[in-house]
């Protein structure tokens, strides 16, 4: 992870060539001077692969703000204080739950129109049903522990109870979710890139780069190679930072 934040953010110092230019010849296999080759107008795979990681890594942190800050929230009010708010959070998510997740990040783009903020948040509200539900399992497991009836049987308030026992023995599960959250939200929106949902198309990114290597992929196969190797090990990554965290 600090590998691809390093790269994504310096790639106007390291990438070699402007990823909305044409670098050489179209279709250039994999050379010294170009890496990963040329797409079908000569722009550097390499370069753009590597632009590319900022737009994920600004999805990421779209994603992980909207889940931990919006649906922790709620999930861990929910589960403490239960009631009609508890029954209202369930009922919602399970609604959300029964339709797939890319249908949610669909609507949500067909109300707020398409581009690249649109898809991230867009993504990031996918995953939000499922976060929710987790989070308020924790909360409700961690109100049940012993420690929290002391606390109320010493007349610590509801406010208290929530902030110095509830969240600090739920936070470990809940940023666990959220990270891995962030790898599905991350999936979501290189998806609808690669359906064309993104803006601009000529914009680097892998999930449209995966779009545009798979009308040649038998005459440059390194151009979708490259995108989905990108993409895969960056949430192969991000989930093992979320076992890390699930461990502690």
């Amino acid at each position: 992870m600090a590998l691809l934040a390093l790269l994504s953010l310096g790639a106007p110092l390291i990438a070699p060539y402007d990823p909305l230019s044409e670098a050489g010849g179209a279709l250039e296999p994999p050379s010294a001077r170009h890496p990963l080759g040329t797409d079908w107008i000569g722009r550097d795979v390499f370069s753009r692969i590597l632009h590319g990681g900022a737009r994920t890594l600004s999805i990421g942190l779209i994603a992980l703000g909207t889940t931990v800050f919006i649906g922790g929230a709620i999930g861990l009010c929910a589960g403490f204080f239960g009631g009609a708010l508890d029954w209202l959070v369930v009922s919602l998510s399970d609604a959300l739950l029964a339709l797939p997740s890319l249908l949610i990040a669909l609507t949500v783009l067909t109300v707020a129109g398409g581009g690249s903020a649109q898809v991230a948040l867009a993504a990031a509200l996918s995953s939000l049903p499922v976060y929710l539900r987790v989070v308020r399992a924790a909360a409700r497991a961690a109100r049940a522990q012993p420690y929290v009836e002391a606390a109320w049987a010493l007349g610590a308030s509801a406010s208290g109870v929530l902030w110095r026992h509830i969240l600090p023995n739920a936070l470990p599960t809940c940023l666990a979710a959220g990270v891995v959250a962030v790898a599905w939200a991350i999936l979501n929106a290189a998806t609808l890139h690669f359906l064309g949902f993104g803006g601009d198309p000529s914009a680097p990114e892998w999930g449209a780069m995966l779009a545009e290597g798979r009308t040649v992929l038998r005459a440059a196969p390194w151009i979708a190679l490259s995108a989905g190797g990108a993409l895969t090990l960056t949430v192969l990554a991000i989930n093992g930072v979320a076992r890390r965290l699930a461990a502690q």
